[in-house]
């Protein structure tokens, strides 16, 4: 990956991701947009562009502007392969055997 994020393939890179995320020196269940930055998912910017883009899966408010990711839904994420939100919703609801209506929504 380029230190500018300009070859935007590379970024999401589910394998080096899995990694960087391993190789945690303390484990955190919750991750936000400083921890992901620090495990190589690119700048803050490219973090929020990817996250209002739906690229990654539904995040957790933690305020008026503070966004997190549980860190073992981003694991499962990455170890599918990093699909698009709705395809990840999609995944997740017929894994836990819940309805089409009922997957995660934004609120």
């Amino acid at each position: 990956m380029s230190k500018d994020n300009g070859d935007r393939k590379g970024a999401l890179d589910p394998t080096l991701l899995l990694d960087r995320l391993a190789a945690a020196s303390v484990p955190k269940l919750i991750l936000d947009v400083e921890d992901m930055v620090a495990a190589g998912f690119g700048s803050r910017r490219f973090v929020w562009l990817l996250a209002s883009s739906e690229r990654l899966p539904q995040p957790i408010r933690l305020g008026k502007r503070r966004l997190a990711w549980p860190a073992d839904e981003l694991r499962c994420w990455l170890l599918h392969g990093a699909p698009k939100r709705s395809e990840w919703n999609r995944m997740r609801g017929e894994a836990l055997g819940l309805d089409k209506n009922v997957a995660r929504t934004p609120r």
